[in-house]
């Protein structure tokens, strides 16, 4: 059964030790000062348990004890930083580093089922995660805006928008090498490389300037959209996309 209570014995080992090159006077004194800021502490963590442990049902009296050093021993600081996800991350990282996995979590049973919990919370904010970023690519789609040779192109969102997109395509069908998915938007890179727009787009922002090794592209202001009306002028520099099923 999971501990509910503290006391300075179980988190002496993680006090830590006094700064080198006292003497044993000096550090007897700091060792005593330590034990008597964390028995407060401990009393604190014990008086506000129900509260705290309602703002994080998972957190064991060694993360509240972490939790209200980190807040400065306020409860009211730790009660509502508590839900704080990256912060209660945080906090069991450092009660692991301070006692240890198994003590803090009770038990490898325990470890196991937080470790479950940690997955699926992780899953689920990947998806939500690939959910933000299909809406904005649907934005981006929709309010895209490019010029190539003094023509401004841009595609709003209307009951034309598949029309348009599938007009000033000249690569129908083909499919983004990264993504997997059809291009929408072909752009080329200035050594022949194509790619979709925004995948070029994505890349520069993580800084993959180029995702096959060749010449860096440091800006979307070096790629080249291709169009229905330039893509004669650009197609036999293409180095990555297979043409010839174009021609069938």
């Amino acid at each position: 059964m999971r501990k509910r209570t503290i006391c300075v014995e179980d988190v002496e080992s993680g006090i830590g030790e006094p700064p080198w090159g006292l003497d044993e006077v000096t550090r007897e004194y700091v060792m005593n000062y330590r034990r008597s800021i964390a028995r407060w502490r401990c009393e604190r963590v014990n008086a506000a348990y129900q509260r705290l442990h309602r703002r994080w049902h998972r957190g064991t009296p060694y993360d509240l004890y972490v939790a209200m050093e980190a807040c400065d021993d306020k409860v009211d600081i730790t009660s509502r930083k508590l839900p704080d996800r990256v912060f209660r991350r945080r906090v069991r990282a450092e009660a692991f580093v301070r006692w240890g996995a198994e003590r803090v979590l009770g038990g490898e049973s325990v470890k196991l089922e937080e470790d479950e919990r940690e997955r699926r919370e992780e899953t689920q904010e990947e998806t939500e995660e690939v959910e933000q970023q299909r809406e904005l690519e649907e934005v981006c789609v929709r309010s895209l805006k490019f010029r190539r040779h003094g023509v401004i192109y841009e595609m709003k969102g209307n009951e034309k928008l598949e029309e348009e997109i599938r007009n000033n395509n000249p690569l129908p069908n083909m499919v983004d090498s990264i993504t997997g998915k059809v291009m929408m938007f072909p752009a080329m890179s200035p050594d022949g490389y194509v790619l979709d727009y925004l995948t070029w787009i994505k890349l520069i922002e993580r800084g993959d300037k180029h995702p096959f090794g060749g010449v860096p592209v440091e800006s979307k202001d070096e790629l080249i959209r291709l169009t229905t009306c330039n893509f004669a002028e650009y197609k036999d520099r293409i180095v990555n996309v297979d043409l010839s099923a174009l021609e069938d």
